[in-house]
Parts: C-alpha cells; sequence; structure tokens
C-alpha cells in the first residue's frame, strides 16, 4: 500500500519460506507481479497456489484477472465454469462468473450468475449490489429497488446499499426518496464520499441549501481527489455560490480527469461553458456550449444548451 514494491517483495519471499505448502504466500506475489503487469510471471505464482490448494479462491481470482488482463475472455470463463464443475454450490464462485462476464461484456449471463450467486447466500452483499445495479440498468427499476430493500434486510449497516437504492430512485424522479437514502448512508458513514456527492448535487438540481450542498461537495471531493464527477460536483456548487473563477478551475479538471479515462462527458463542458458565460468569457463559453452539443445532441439538457447558446449569441 506504500508503493514499496521491493520491502513487499521480500516479505512475501519468507512468507513463502515460512510456510512452502500454504497456497497464501504464492497467491500474493502474484498480486505483486500483477500490479506491476508481469501478466506471465504473476501467472506461474497463481498455477503454483493452486497447485498448493487446488480450491484457492485467491489462486483461481488471480488467474482469471491475468487472462481478462491479456484479452482471453474464454479462457476465463473456462477457469471459473471448471471451478464450479467441482464446487458447484459456491456464492462466491458465482459472483466471480459474474463479474467474468460482465468484464466479457455479458451482462444477462452476468446477471444470472449473480443471482444464483444471491439465491445460494442471501446475505451476499456484492452479489446484491451488483445484481440491482444491471437490473437498473436495463430499466427494471422497481426489480432492483426489490433487490436493494432485500439486502437492506439482510445487512441494514451497509451504506453502499442505500446509495445504490437512491440512484434508483432518482433515475425514477423521486427526489425525496433518493435524498433520504443517501442521507442513510451517510448516517452510517458520514465520510462516504459517493453518498456525500450524490446528495450534494440533489441539493444543487433541486433547490436544497447551497451551503450544506457545498460542504457534501468538498467531502466527496476529499474523499475522491481524481474523481470528474466530484470536481463536477464541486465546480456546480461554487457556480451556484457566484464563485465562478473556482468553478471553472473545477470544470475543467473534471473535463481532463474525464479523458485521463477514455471518457468527455458533454455536462461537464455545458457546466464550463455556462462559467465561462457568466464569467464574460463569451468566445470560450460558446467554444464549450457548441462541444457539449455535438457531444450529445440529445442529452437531457441540450434545450438549456441551446438556450445558453442564443444568449451567448447576443452577448448576454
Amino acid at each position: 500500500m506504500k508503493k514499496d514494491t521491493r520491502g513487499a517483495t521480500e516479505d512475501v519471499k519468507r512468507a513463502i519460506s515460512v510456510a512452502p505448502d500454504s497456497p497464501i504466500g504464492y497467491a500474493r506475489m502474484g498480486d505483486l507481479l500483477y500490479a506491476q503487469k508481469d501478466y506471465d510471471g504473476a501467472n506461474k505464482f497463481y498455477v503454483q497456489a493452486s497447485q498448493k490448494e487446488p480450491n484457492s479462491f485467491d489462486a483461481l481470482n488471480g488467474q482469471v484477472n491475468v487472462a481478462l488482463a491479456k484479452k482471453q475472455p474464454t479462457q476465463a470463463l473456462k477457469l471459473v465454469q471448471d471451478a464450479l464443475a467441482r464446487v458447484p454450490n459456491s456464492a462466491a464462485l458465482y459472483l466471480l462468473l459474474g463479474e467474468t462476464e460482465m468484464r466479457s461484456q455479458d451482462s444477462a449471463k452476468a446477471e444470472a450468475a449473480y443471482q444464483k450467486s444471491l439465491d445460494l447466500d442471501p446475505k451476499n452483499t456484492n452479489a446484491a449490489l451488483y445484481l440491482a445495479s444491471l437490473q437498473n440498468a436495463r430499466g427494471s427499476e422497481d426489480q432492483a429497488i426489490a433487490t436493494y430493500q432485500k439486502a437492506i434486510a439482510s445487512s441494514p449497516n451497509d451504506a453502499r446499499i442505500y446509495v445504490g437504492l437512491g440512484v434508483v430512485y432518482e433515475k425514477k424522479g423521486d427526489w425525496q426518496q433518493a435524498e433520504d437514502q443517501y442521507k442513510r448512508a451517510l448516517g452510517i458513514q458520514p465520510d462516504y464520499a459517493l453518498a456525500a456527492n450524490n446528495l450534494a448535487y440533489l441539493y444543487l438540481e433541486h433547490g436544497g441549501d447551497l451551503s450544506v450542498a457545498s460542504s457534501l461537495a468538498q467531502t466527496a471531493r476529499k474523499g475522491m481527489p481524481d474523481s470528474p464527477n466530484s470536481a463536477d460536483t464541486l465546480g456546480w456548487a461554487y457556480y451556484k455560490q457566484g464563485v465562478y473563477i473556482g468553478a471553472i478551475d473545477m470544470f475543467q479538471k473534471a473535463i481532463a480527469e474525464s479523458k485521463a479515462l477514455g471518457g468527455d462527458n458533454p455536462t461537464y463542458h455545458y457546466h464550463l461553458g455556462l462559467a465561462y458565460q457568466k464569467s464574460g468569457k463569451l468566445d470560450l463559453a460558446k467554444k464549450e456550449l457548441e462541444l457539449a452539443l455535438k457531444l450529445n445532441p440529445s442529452a437531457p439538457e441540450a434545450e438549456q444548451v441551446k438556450q445558453a447558446l442564443s444568449e451567448v449569441g447576443t452577448g448576454s
């Protein structure tokens, strides 16, 4: 965790020498090499770990990660399926199968695997979270809500469940329910960055207390310092408060961070365009607003972007 690879390597070597028949040391060495993108070297140690203990989950998970990193999804799936043939009623293996199917871009099979994992272990919170997220993504919001509510009954102190439920309620336009869920998450974990971010944005979009929203946005940014969403939320809080220089800085960071992740969110450009407009930088505002429209002409805020463009064009 301190990025001391040499120290970590020495410790793992010692672990292997102390317990040469345990799979743990070999799996940890595989993790170290995997983190350094030495996939072939990592796989050798994962295989050694599985030879020490054929049902070692860490060894299997490592081999699956290596196969996926090397763009071998068929091999990754075979590894999990072979393990399931040996241990057919393992909730953990069905969870891993779901994750592997997701990374192989088959959401339907992933959903089925998550459901099976949850059937085998109703308290498997991770399976519930993944399952509900997929249900929400395919438009089955009520099904997702039911899955989250069952998860709450099993794990009432897991803040992640309330955030997931809040996201579904937001999608349905039930702002009060979404707000309640985010507050519940923060009641369990006051520094939960994602809950703070979502609640802050909800307040900013729906007339909430600006000072509270700003404080929440600061908490979110502190907890997710490299997240484009947290940068955009904090920038939007600055914008709503009339602090346009701060807003411009945060929107620029949101765009840069989004691009670093391989995306380009039109909302960030729209917000930046508005901040430039308020700062009197109309040429820059026009450029950002036009780009926002180009990136997604059918975005929910497309009409607002067009209205802002018309105002920029008249110099207002």
